[in-house]
């Protein structure tokens, strides 16, 4: 009889909860509600996670199964998260009566650094990103001058990587199906060299990139098959000009 009496209860209150209404409980079901096993947590729903594992995320947040979802703190747990460098958006919210469901965002890479020898993924803003192991990534790769450590969670400060990915968000903004044409880019006192996925053709930029980008993208638009097995470099470093060197 007790038993029943109690899920009428807890029904009842996680109806009111549900509907938003507002309800001032005596003392005694306040108590019971923190203490029912009604509202233990019994599943923790973990989305949007790739390099961060759902164990990290949880501990993160401080949060695991059992405890009772109202002595979660959203915005204190939410808060936690979001000061993760890796990560760049977060939404935690209850299911009544027992299920907490996170949602994550994490930071996408832009590019690939190549750094002695190995590839490591970097956001828009030089932050070293952490990388699956056996995951291929399809991303141009940006090579030059580069000196300390890197690892995950640090910046890669260089101008020169900052000039590659300064020039792969414009092309993204302004020439969005060029980034896919790239497979590297190498970073230099003289400007950046392209190359192109197809047939790995060098492409000198030089300085000032914005109608630079554009001209390529033309370039690459027109040129034929047959005229793309003769092309040998382009040159867009002189203003105003777009030599093709081909191959007689």
């Amino acid at each position: 009889m007790k038993q029943t009496i109690a899920n009428v209860f807890s029904r009842f209150v996680l109806t009111i909860m549900l509907t938003g209404a507002v309800v001032f409980l005596p003392a005694r079901y306040k108590t019971w509600i923190h203490e029912s096993p009604t509202f233990r947590i019994s599943e923790i729903q973990v989305s949007g996670n790739d390099y961060l594992s759902r164990e990290e995320l949880l501990e993160m947040a401080g949060l695991t199964a059992g405890m009772c979802i109202w002595n979660v703190d959203l915005r204190a747990a939410d808060s936690l998260l979001r000061n993760h460098p890796f990560l760049d958006d977060v939404r935690l919210t209850r299911s009544l009566p027992r299920i907490l469901r996170l949602e994550v965002r994490e930071k996408e890479p832009l590019a690939l650094l190549n750094f002695q020898s190995n590839l490591y993924c970097l956001d828009s803003k030089g932050l070293v990103l952490p990388s699956r192991p056996g995951k291929l990534y399809d991303l141009p790769v940006l090579s030059g001058p580069l000196e300390g450590a890197i690892k995950p969670g640090s910046r890669a400060e260089s101008p020169w990587v900052m000039e590659g990915l300064d020039l792969l968000q414009l092309m993204l903004s302004d020439r969005p199906g060029l980034y896919n044409q790239i497979s590297e880019i190498l970073l230099g006192e003289e400007g950046p060299v392209l190359t192109t996925h197809h047939r790995a053709v060098p492409v000198y930029l030089g300085k000032g990139n914005r109608w630079k980008i554009r001209n390529l993208q033309a370039i690459l638009d027109k040129l034929s098959k047959m005229e793309w097995q003769r092309v040998q470099y382009i040159d867009l470093r002189y203003e105003g000009q777009v030599v093709l060197g081909m191959r007689l």
